[in-house]
């Protein structure tokens, strides 16, 4: 499985490491993770986003390594680096202005993913739907070239594994997670310490944002559906940022009875972004990739250019559809 990108990292200098735009933990810990690696193997790593780190994930980069991209400042970067190796992305398009760039430039291309709805975009794909994180695939790469994960990679990769299973709630979690749990903990990660960080941390703005939001909270098809949303207004009377919704959507997973769940936030655009989640085995993944968006099969996101106020009866209706087929 990793032949084809061992011989494409050993054929290389310097990799441009990137992920989605509105990165999540595994997205950050898996390219922490990766370039903190390729490093220890003598290659040079540049980090760069469509977007900034969530606050919650920047104790894993406490460089501030991971850049936010700004062509005027980071293109000539870009440009000196002669492979780049993307992860967690199902398509370039995700990535943003990075992946822009990337195209422009006629820069070789590597994936690391385990979204089933990749298609092989790239050069050189890793593609392994059945893993639980993009971080475990990490992970047993290092493990294939013969390699122990140092005690930061180790961390870096734990968020990602812990937090894409829901702290080992999921269905994703398999034994093979657990198993990798306890590699990356014997390796270095500390998870008392990554738990504190990642969800005993939070600021106030964000507590009250998250209080406005569930006030908000809706339900449809007798409960099987469950909504909130965020409005541009909320944000200013809470002086919270967009990275602060980070696992909202998941709060409501904890009601009885729902099956599907959504939250609606408005960009500052003007659009709308749908984060939607799924229990039981209900794909969503299917119904984000009707409008255009992907993920997985019980978690995945929309990028809407519709307000709010259309957006909701549409992406409600069609999970009502989901409900009955």
């Amino acid at each position: 499985m990793w032949d084809t990108l061992i011989q494409f990292i050993r054929a290389h200098g310097r990799f441009l490491v990137t992920t989605h735009e509105h990165p999540d933990g595994d997205a950050i810990g898996t390219q922490v993770g990766l370039a903190l690696f390729l490093e220890e193997l003598g290659k040079g790593a540049l980090m760069a986003n469509q977007d900034p780190v969530p606050r919650i994930y920047r104790f894993l980069d406490p460089d501030d390594r991971v850049r936010a991209y700004r062509p005027e400042r980071d293109d000539a970067e870009l440009a000196a680096c002669d492979a780049a190796i993307v992860v967690d992305v199902a398509t370039l398009e995700r990535t943003g202005r990075v992946g822009e760039a990337l195209k422009r430039l006629g820069t070789p291309l590597a994936c690391i993913d385990h979204h089933v709805t990749n298609g092989g975009f790239a050069g050189v794909n890793v593609l392994v739907s059945e893993a639980a994180s993009a971080s475990s695939l990490v992970l047993d790469l290092i493990r294939t070239l013969g390699h122990r994960p140092s005690r930061r990679v180790a961390e870096a990769l734990y968020v990602g594994l812990a937090t894409d299973t829901g702290w080992f709630r999921f269905a994703n979690a398999a034994p093979q997670a657990y198993r990798d749990a306890a590699e990356l903990v014997a390796a270095g990660a500390y998870p008392p310490r990554v738990y504190e960080l990642v969800y005993e941390d939070l600021t106030w703005e964000r507590t009250h944002l998250l209080a406005r939001a569930l006030a908000t909270l809706r339900s449809e098809a007798d409960g099987r559906i469950a909504y909130v949303t965020v409005t541009r207004a909320m944000f200013e009377e809470t002086g919270a940022n967009d990275e602060e919704v980070e696992g909202f959507v998941d709060k409501l997973r904890e009601l009885g009875g729902v099956e599907i769940i959504a939250m609606f936030r408005e960009t500052p655009q003007g659009g709308t972004r749908v984060s939607l989640r799924a229990k039981h085995d209900l794909d969503v993944g299917s119904l984000a990739a009707r409008f255009g968006g992907g993920g997985h099969r019980r978690a995945s996101g929309i990028n809407l250019d519709a307000p709010l106020a259309s957006a909701v009866p549409l992406i409600l209706a069609a999970a009502r559809e989901c409900l009955e087929a």
